[in-house]
């Protein structure tokens, strides 16, 4: 064993003397290097990157290096010391990198014997993470792509050079595997090889059990396998045909025992289709309606109960959420509601400037898909006619809508002008007009302004009293406060009607749309299984 050469040197008294912001005195006992004078430090072999002699005419130098890019010059020695300083820092260094080097191997060694454990194990649970050979569904992906990452991840190039040649192919095939269920891409062309590559197969196996040829589409909706998988198609298409060639795969190419398998129909019909359709050996797969399974499963734990008509009969269920509404509007608080839900949020409401709306037709037909009804039942064509529609019925101010102008318009050319609404009791014609503040109509809206001007022109050609409204003021939220304000100066007088007598004119129409609305609410809450807590949170929002 060498011994570590220790070296103790100090700069000359003449260097000192004219040199005295220097470091004077330097050690080295083969791990530290100790700097003394005003340049005091301490810096242990890891510091260090290099230490270079620099002999000069009288004095000579030793320059340090550290790992951190710091230079330091030590100065004033003899030729002698420095290098003997020189050589026991080299040899130091030397010393300590060749101990840094065998550790790290070692460490390298030992990293790399458990990693390969670790590749060994995972690969040995490879077929069950990710079925071999079989469609990568995304369950698959979720659960497998975090246990891959955890050893891959680990799999620096240095340790991978370690390993021997057959855990290198376990990592490579590790590698593969994780690239497919952590891009969606991948995993969706890998999956797209293996239905085409199954398809044939689906379709010989219906054959064979007795059913007619798949079509390419119908057989590549069979082979795949993803864990829920969306077969849309119009009546009569095959969706059933799907469904029995479905089962044929499972039995025939893919060794499934039918009595292992459940299908489920959404009504007896359907069930009973399929279930006749079934030839001997797909015999024992249970087939059941969604409501027939669940009755059974809770009749094997206890006693089965039982369904209610509304549950198997639509129509009684609508009845029943009809009847509900109806007995809703005893209660005056409730019938506000169910009027302000009913008159004034029959669909999104559309304006004529919202920038979804590009035309005028496009409007129109908006409108007309919305099926947009008044309080007395009248299909208006805006959101906002229908507003001030039921605005004149709440205030008890009697009106026809789009009743015929009392002075003769109409030309072989156009029909007869059909003002928005007619006050009865007072002679009085409100036109609501698709107009800005700047009394513009929307753009695309070719030649509306023009009509306007000849609206305007009719009444005061005929001197029939108009009041105007306008879809600017809607937005700013002043319409019917403006509108009140000028049937005040012309002396209409207005009351506040009772809201039981405003729901007498909910005509059936609106009470069975508010009904099959409630009816579809109720069902998709049941099948989301949402609770009530989440009911009452959503509408918070």
């Amino acid at each position: 064993m060498t011994t570590v050469q220790r070296v103790s040197v100090e700069a000359q008294g003449l260097y000192k003397f004219f040199n005295p912001g220097h470091p004077t005195k330097a050690e080295y006992d083969g791990q530290t290097l100790r700097i003394f004078g005003d340049g005091v430090g301490s810096f242990a072999n890891q510091q260090i990157d290099k230490v270079d002699l620099d002999l000069r005419w009288l004095h000579h130098a030793l320059i340090v290096t550290l790992r951190n890019g710091t230079s330091i010059e030590l100065s004033g020695f003899t030729e002698q010391d420095v290098r003997r300083l020189h050589a026991a820092v080299s040899d130091g260094l030397r010393r300590h990198r060749e101990t840094e080097a065998k550790e790290h191997e070692a460490e390298l060694q030992k990293q790399a014997r458990t990693i390969a454990s670790d590749i060994r194990a995972l690969h040995a649970d490879l077929t069950t993470l990710v079925p071999q050979g079989r469609f990568v569904r995304k369950s698959h992906a979720a659960t497998a792509a975090p246990r891959l990452q955890t050893v891959t991840s680990r799999c620096t190039p240095q340790l991978v050079a370690k390993l021997n040649p057959e855990t290198s192919k376990l990592l490579a095939h590790i590698v593969a595997t994780e690239a497919v269920v952590t891009d969606e891409t991948r995993r969706g062309e890998a999956n797209q090889r293996f239905v085409e590559s199954q398809a044939k197969l689906a379709k010989n196996a219906a054959v064979k059990l007795g059913y007619r040829a798949l079509t390419q589409e119908q057989a590549e909706a069979v082979v795949t396998d993803e864990d829920v998988t969306l077969v849309a198609a119009g009546a009569g298409t095959g969706k059933t045909t799907v469904i029995t060639g479905k089962l044929a795969h499972l039995v025939t190419d893919q060794g499934a025992d039918p009595k292992h398998i459940l299908v489920l129909a959404y009504n007896t019909d359907a069930a009973e289709e399929i279930r006749n359709r079934l030839p001997e050996e797909l015999s024992g797969t249970d087939v059941s309606t969604f409501h027939s399974f669940g009755l059974r499963v809770i009749g094997e734990n206890g006693e089965k109960p039982r369904v209610s008509n509304k549950v198997v009969d639509p129509s009684t269920l609508r009845r029943t959420m009809q009847d509900f509404v109806t007995q809703m509007m005893h209660d005056d608080q409730l019938a506000q509601a169910i009027l302000n839900f009913s008159t004034n949020m029959p669909a999104e409401y559309r304006g004529p400037f919202d920038t979804e709306i590009e035309t005028e037709a496009d409007y129109r037909q908006y409108v007309k898909n919305s099926e947009l009804r008044t309080l007395k039942g009248e299909l208006v064509k805006s959101f906002e006619e229908l507003t001030i529609a039921n605005w004149l019925a709440a205030n008890d101010v009697d009106y026809e809508y789009e009743r015929p102008y009392e002075h003769q318009t109409a030309t072989s050319r156009y029909r007869q002008y059909q003002p928005d609404f007619y006050l009865t009791d007072h002679g009085i014609y409100i036109e609501h007009f698709a107009l800005n503040e700047d009394g513009k109509a929307p753009p695309g809206w070719t030649g509306y302004e023009d009509g306007v001007a000849w609206k305007r022109e009719q009444h005061s050609r005929n001197d029939t009293t108009l009041v105007e409204t306008y879809s600017c003021q809607h937005r700013e939220g002043i319409l019917l406060s403006n509108l009140a304000e000028q049937l005040d100066q012309l002396n209409v007088g207005r009351r506040q009607v009772p809201v039981q007598e405003l729901v007498k004119q909910l005509n059936q129409i609106q009470i069975s749309r508010l009904a099959d609305l409630l009816v579809q609410f109720l069902n998709h809450t049941k099948s989301s299984n949402i609770s009530q807590a989440e009911i009452d949170r959503r509408s918070a929002v």
